[in-house]
């Protein structure tokens, strides 16, 4: 039989639970970062060999979990934008919760890392990466949801990272963010709201002013109020094993 004449397999379309992980890999690593627009969905469902019924599914998806968000209010043309870059692991797989335990071994490792995360950003962030803080930091101050402002703070640790310009550091951090994320989540009061939003800008300055001691203590201010605020949430005292 001629190569011409052979029967033509059909081209497998792909699922809509595959655009999604593609988009949220996409999202987690940056390449579409917080607040950038979305590609249309003739664009995407090209790229991604899905038809556009699919892609409208995936983006349906991302949008019940408030990962991306369709603005209702702002013309024809305006399309999805990325509005949480840390993506909620559930979307793909359920996870069981996790207990305090788990939770005191994330906020202590956390404490071990991020301020020297929080170091190197400081050192090579470039000005791009200042204007990523900063954008989360204004979205913080518009934003009157306290959930939501509870999404920006991982946000806000992600985009720190993402200045330090190092794949492996940006991993352990959405790793260490997204083992939190089964857990019981505190609700923040409004009170610890604005203080959250008070040290993000503290935290942002000392980058921005290169200054290892400064960012060092920063960080270190925040990450034990967002110790004390689980502690406050669960009952529970985190166990100590961090100089004091």
């Amino acid at each position: 039989m001629d190569e011409a004449d052979a029967p033509r397999l059909p081209v497998q379309r792909r699922s809509y639970l595959s655009v999604v992980e593609e988009l949220a890999r996409l999202i987690e690593a940056g390449a579409l970062p917080l607040g950038s627009p979305l590609p249309s969905e003739r664009v995407l469902a090209r790229e991604m060999n899905a038809s556009r019924t699919t892609v409208r599914r995936a983006l349906r998806v991302l949008a019940e979990r408030g990962v991306i968000e369709t603005p209702t209010d702002a013309g024809p043309r305006a399309g999805a934008f990325v509005r949480h870059d840390l993506v909620p692991r559930d979307l793909l797989a359920a996870e069981p919760t996790i207990g305090w335990e788990a939770i005191s071994e994330v906020l202590i490792a956390r404490r071990l890392f991020e301020p020297q995360v929080a170091q190197v950003a400081g050192f090579v962030a470039a000005l791009a990466d200042l204007e990523a803080l900063e954008r989360i930091i204004e979205l913080e101050r518009s934003e009157d949801d306290l959930h939501r402002l509870r999404e920006l703070d991982a946000s806000f640790h992600l985009a720190m990272a993402r200045a330090t310009h190092n794949a492996t550091i940006v991993a352990m951090i959405n790793t260490l963010l997204q083992r939190l994320r089964p857990a019981p989540r505190p609700d923040l009061t409004q009170a610890q709201a604005d203080r959250m939003l008070e040290e993000h800008v503290r935290t942002f300055e000392a980058i921005a002013s290169r200054d290892p001691v400064a960012i060092a203590a920063a960080m270190e201010t925040h990450l034990r109020f967002h110790e004390r605020v689980w502690e406050l949430s669960s009952g529970r005292r985190l166990r100590q094993v961090l100089p004091a």
